[in-house]
Parts: structure tokens; C-alpha cells; sequence
């Protein structure tokens, strides 16, 4: 019955890594950030750690990141932690049988995964995976920016790079209003979703909230 239900939850889990993946459909359509211009390596002993603030769009970014460097959909791997489905196993033991789903590690390989900090003792684990030989990246999100820099100071010191993410600038705002002006984006601020709906400004008083 054991291996029946491990079984079961692995194939499962391929199931929800699907969902979130882009192995079989296109990548979002999305304003593209400027922070992506900045050119950067990929190494695979360095995390890259995208930070900010909740709905500043880390999640789009992470699909941007996939989509400009041109990486493989195929060897791309994107999982939010806050799935419910994944609520009975947030362990070190899901991130490991994730990164099973690659193989043998001697294709490059990339991990997104999204609001890292629901999984317990996440940073113990990525530590252990860069100090490892091989072809794996991992690309890492969280909201809580304290947090992820209280626990990468001690865990991952020497081991990541940064990128934090922020609401749109003006000129990014702009590619989803062309026609506003420097006065109305203060108005209406940067976050994206908020851009999108009839009422920004009761959108954005729930951020607040």
C-alpha cells in the first residue's frame, strides 16, 4: 500500500509541475521588465534569488527569465509552492523528487520555484544542491524579503545573486498606458494586476490592507 500511494503522489506530482510548466504551452504575454537587460550568467553553484514585495510580478518574471534567455521549455521546471495540492508535502523530499523529474542531471536544467519559503528547510536543501557537481539551476522567489535575507545570509553566503523585483516604473507602465501621464501613474501606481481591473485604486487598498 506504501509504495501504491508514493507511486501515486510522484505521478502526481509530474502533474503539477506540468500544470505550472510551459512544456506544452506558450509562455504568457506579459509587460517585459527592464531588470532583464541587466546581462547575468547562469552558474550552476549560484542561486538566483528573485525578491520583492507580493504581486510586483516575481511570478511573470520568472516566465520572462525562461522565455528571453531562450532556455528549453521542455528542461524547465516551474512549481508554486502555495498549490494546495502540495500542501501535505512541503519538504526537502519534494524538492529532491522535483529535481528527479530531470534525470540523470547531465542536461542543463532549470528549477523555478516559486515562494520557496512555504517548504521547510528549503535553504538547508539548496545549500546541500549547489555544493554539488552537475547541470541544474535553480531560480527561487519569495515575498518576504526579511525573511529570505535573514536565511540566505547564513545558509546560502556566497551562493546567490539577487534580483529584486519591484512595481513598474513609469516606462513600463506605460506600455500598458500609453496614453497616461507622469501624474496618473503616481495616481495608479506600478502593480501590474491592479492596471488591469476597472477599480486600481480598491485593488490597492486591499494590498495595503
Amino acid at each position: 500500500y506504501l509504495k501504491i500511494h508514493v507511486m501515486n503522489r510522484v505521478n502526481n506530482l509530474e502533474g503539477i509541475v506540468s500544470d505550472w510548466s510551459y512544456w506544452d504551452k506558450p509562455y504568457p504575454k506579459s509587460v517585459p521588465r527592464k531588470i532583464l537587460a541587466r546581462p547575468f550568467q547562469w552558474l550552476p553553484d549560484l542561486v538566483l534569488v528573485v525578491q520583492g514585495v507580493r504581486r510586483s510580478g516575481k511570478s511573470t518574471l520568472l516566465a520572462q527569465i525562461a522565455e528571453s534567455r531562450k532556455l528549453p521549455p521542455r528542461r524547465c521546471y516551474f512549481v508554486n509552492f502555495e498549490d494546495p495540492r502540495l500542501s501535505t508535502w512541503l519538504n526537502p523530499a519534494l524538492l529532491a523528487q522535483i529535481v528527479k523529474l530531470s534525470g540523470s542531471g547531465e542536461e542543463e536544467s532549470y528549477f523555478f520555484f516559486d515562494e520557496i519559503q512555504e517548504v521547510e528547510e528549503w535553504e538547508k536543501w539548496l545549500h546541500v544542491q549547489v555544493e554539488r557537481p552537475g547541470n541544474r539551476h535553480f531560480i527561487i522567489t519569495g515575498s518576504n524579503a526579511s525573511l529570505l535575507a535573514g536565511e540566505l545570509s547564513t545558509a546560502l553566503t556566497g551562493r546567490h545573486r539577487t534580483l529584486d523585483v519591484y512595481p513598474f516604473d513609469f516606462e513600463e507602465y506605460q506600455q500598458l498606458k500609453p496614453a497616461h501621464t507622469l501624474e496618473q501613474y503616481l495616481d495608479d501606481g506600478g502593480f501590474p494586476k491592479a492596471l488591469q481591473v476597472d477599480d486600481p485604486p480598491g485593488l490597492l487598498r486591499e494590498y495595503f490592507k
